[in-house]
């Protein structure tokens, strides 16, 4: 039988366009059951987020728990669109998603765990994307709590932004497709915001699980087979790879789990590594920026701030030399101390990702009982009410 490859691309497009459109119903039908089911019990069940650093934490645990920044950020965006969070509950659990994210690749270490080389290396990997985002937000949360410097400029540039969100093409595929079909799907459910919440989330996650499916492989090869003949070339050029493989299949965690599986192959140095993970962290904002077009300037804003999160980081740690290798050097220093006392390593991640988390959120929830108050508005885009 004749091949047919126009047939083929075609084919792939509808799949691709099938695919960002469940994606958008998965968005919309979040906000139309907030919407149309009262603001009231998403509230409540938000309540213990009031305190911005308990607010970290949780983007820091459901980041952990879900194995995905990119779905967090989304439903972040999602509730923020339909009022559910404020600017100042939103923006520290997308800081804390960025951090929650980095768990991934540690995971993929314990896969190398009965070869000590590899292991050290891989664990060097993890390091690296772990180091570099918890650093940026050492840095940027303070300036944020205290300076709403991430926020301000955010919600600045959703402003400037506002009529290219809402241009006409977007707003008719919103008008005619999305909107219409997540309010069938709210028929569909019966009305019940729980299982309204609880299907968007899993379009949500179907998204970012099948764009992973549909070029996984093409990842693999050229990430894991090929990349160290790719990334030869200029520092620049391993951060643009980074953000377009990402850009590509919508997953940080996918990236950089297989850029550290070719660390531990030795395929790639971590100096390379280094921006590759760059990229990879301003390639996963694309689908928070995804998720708020057409729903309206706080959406944008939060959208704008996971951009913004990354982007600092990049500017802050990564054109500095000194920086850099202090960080690589550091990394190093931690997978053998790794290899040396496994159960260290373990403890931290365990402590960081699981146990804080939980504990504050624990310790804080009787706090933070008292309904929210009503003249609680949005227009003011910083972290404090």
């Amino acid at each position: 039988m004749k091949d047919w490859p126009w047939l083929k691309l075609i084919g792939r497009t509808l799949a691709f366009a099938a695919v960002v459109c469940l994606f958008l119903v998965g968005i919309e039908l979040m906000v139309v059951a907030v919407q149309q089911k009262g603001e009231a019990s998403v509230h409540a069940i938000f309540q213990m987020i009031n305190n911005p650093f308990v607010a970290l934490f949780v983007g820091i645990l459901a980041t952990a728990v879900v194995q995905s920044s990119s779905t967090i950020t989304s439903i972040t965006v999602a509730l923020t669109a339909a009022g559910a969070l404020t600017y100042a509950q939103a923006v520290p659990v997308i800081i804390g998603a960025n951090i929650g994210t980095t768990l991934t690749c540690f995971l993929v270490t314990l896969g190398h765990v009965m070869r000590k080389k590899e292991f050290r290396r891989a664990v060097s990997g993890s390091a690296l994307h772990m180091l570099f985002n918890i650093l940026t937000a050492l840095v940027l949360f303070p300036l944020e709590f205290f300076g709403h410097v991430l926020s301000g400029a955010a919600h600045w540039l959703a402003q400037q932004m506002a009529g290219i969100t809402g241009s006409w093409a977007f707003q008719g595929l919103n008008h005619w497709v999305v909107h219409p079909l997540a309010e069938q799907l709210m028929q569909w459910v019966g009305g019940s915001l729980l299982v309204a919440l609880g299907l968007a989330f899993l379009l949500m996650i179907a998204f970012i699980r099948l764009l992973s499916l549909m070029f996984k492989g093409f990842l693999e090869r050229q990430v894991i087979y090929r990349v160290g003949h790719l990334l030869t070339g200029t520092s620049w050029r391993a951060l643009l790879s980074g953000l377009f493989l990402t850009i590509l299949v919508q997953s940080s965690s996918l990236t950089t789990s297989l850029i550290v599986t070719a660390v531990a192959s030795n395929r790639i140095p971590l100096g390379r590594a280094f921006w590759l993970i760059v990229g990879a962290n301003i390639g996963t904002t694309l689908t928070a920026l995804l998720a708020s077009l057409g729903h309206g300037e706080a959406a944008l804003t939060i959208a704008l701030t996971h951009v913004l999160f990354n982007l600092c980081g990049m500017c802050l740690l990564a054109p500095w030399k000194p920086i850099r290798e202090g960080i690589v050097r550091m990394v190093s220093r931690l997978g053998r101390l790794h290899v040396q006392h496994r159960m260290l390593g373990f403890v931290a991640v365990l402590l960081l990702f699981f146990v804080l988390p939980f504990l504050l959120i624990y310790t804080t929830r009787q706090e933070n009982e008292k309904p929210l108050p009503h003249q609680q508005e949005q227009r003011h885009p910083g972290l404090l009410p």
